[in-house]
């Protein structure tokens, strides 16, 4: 009888979007490209990487599609495989690039919307810049090995122009207190075709019906059949209604 014993190599993935700090390498010019277009238009853009560091380093430049939601859930999935993803229309060049010590260099997308399908609302992917020279191999024990990878995530998001619109349903909206401080949780999901960059005000009323005032979140970006969460702020109110 034979026995045949494998050793399993295990890979675990470390993501931190958007900060590369070991890799030295930064995206210039944002890590967001919106493209307001029509079908069969064409639009190009441009990624600006720089190398802060003091080594030469090497990136893989390649797509994937992206999807979020209010529990801080994100996903990064096979190009074309959201029913909203634009990642087919995109052409990158070049695909890898090695940058010298405090060197800049772009790449450069171009965009194409089809005309031979009916579009409605907006639509988009990522474009991921990952170091190719791994950061850190980690120790190979008893046959695990550790891979470390850090990488950036651009969206890039077509709206088709003058179509689609966001409509923003309410999951869930929670009071937190921690000591002196309180705030709200409001989840909220985009059941529309159009995304939204939206601010989520709340005001207060005191049982007399006299208002305490209006509280604001931060900007959050929603896009179709995504979610996010909301946080208010508001001051520690007096026991009542």
């Amino acid at each position: 009888m034979i026995f045949v014993f494998q050793w399993i190599r295990f890979t675990l993935l470390i993501i931190l979007i958007p900060i590369i700090s070991q890799g030295k390498i930064v995206v210039v010019n944002g890590l967001t490209h919106t493209f307001n277009l029509a079908g069969e238009d064409q639009s190009k853009g441009v990624i600006q990487l720089k190398n802060i560091g003091n080594e030469s380093k090497s990136v893989l430049i390649y797509q994937t599609d992206y999807s979020f939601n209010y529990k801080g859930e994100t996903r990064y999935g096979e190009p074309g495989s959201l029913d909203r993803s634009n990642a087919g229309w995109l052409n990158i060049t070049p695909v890898s690039v090695t940058l010298e010590p405090k060197e800049e260099k772009q790449v450069n997308f171009s965009i194409e919307v089809p005309g031979d399908v009916e579009l409605i609302g907006t639509y988009w992917s990522a474009i991921m810049v990952e170091p190719s020279d791994l950061l850190d191999e980690g120790q190979n024990r008893n046959g695990v090995r550790i891979r470390t990878v850090f990488r950036y995530a651009i969206q890039v998001i077509t709206n088709i122009n003058g179509t689609g619109k966001p409509d923003l349903d309410f999951i869930d909206v929670n009071l937190r207190n921690s000591g002196e401080e309180s705030h709200l949780d409001i989840d909220v999901i985009n059941k529309g075709n159009g995304f939204i960059n939206a601010i989520m005000n709340v005001e207060i009323f005191d049982q007399q019906g006299s208002s305490i005032g209006v509280f604001s979140s931060k900007r959050l970006r929603t896009l179709p059949s995504t979610s996010k969460r909301y946080r208010v702020d508001i001051p520690k109110l007096e026991r009542g209604t």
